[in-house]
């Protein structure tokens, strides 16, 4: 079985005419595997039941957001082309969990490492404050040197006044 289809040959097999299919491709064409060459479509054979499921959807009356709901709950990948030739599936759902769980661990990762720094930034504090008192302690102590020896060279000299 042909692995890729042109617009023209999924209107014979699927019945729908062609402006149907090319609206499909333009408002859901993220959850559709399709190539385009040129100015023509081709639709991956993947993407035939997807189609016939947006088709039955909008004839049960859904609208566009709720047909776009409806495929990311079933689960179907949503498909972006890289370049020409290349396209990624990925399944929004799944993505969405592994990023919330990664967001997760990187709070608890910021709030232990907020705690660690306010510990240490406590540390530093503590240790800058015992510094300053000794520092002050031993500044108060050489200015008592400082007037003792003072005062002992103003009683040494006091007769040089008399010369």
């Amino acid at each position: 079985m042909k692995e890729w289809f042109s617009v023209a040959e999924v209107v014979d097999e699927l019945g729908i005419p062609a402006n149907t299919i090319r609206r499909y491709i333009n408002n859901h064409g993220i959850y559709l595997k399709i190539k385009k060459k040129h100015k023509s479509y081709f639709i991956h054979k993947e993407s035939l039941n997807v189609i016939k499921d947006i088709r039955r959807w909008y004839q049960d009356g859904k609208s566009g957001e709720q047909v776009d709901e409806l495929l990311s709950n079933q689960g179907i990948p949503m498909t972006i082309s890289m370049g020409e030739d290349e396209q990624t599936d990925i399944k929004v759902t799944k993505v969405l969990s592994e990023l919330k769980e990664d967001m997760k661990e990187q709070k608890e990762f910021n709030k232990r490492l907020i705690e660690e720094l306010e510990k240490r930034d406590q540390y530093i504090n503590e240790k800058l404050k015992t510094r300053d008192e000794r520092l002050l302690s031993t500044m108060k102590e050489m200015m008592e040197v400082k007037k003792q020896i003072a005062a002992k060279e103003e009683r040494k000299s006091w007769w040089k006044f008399w010369r």
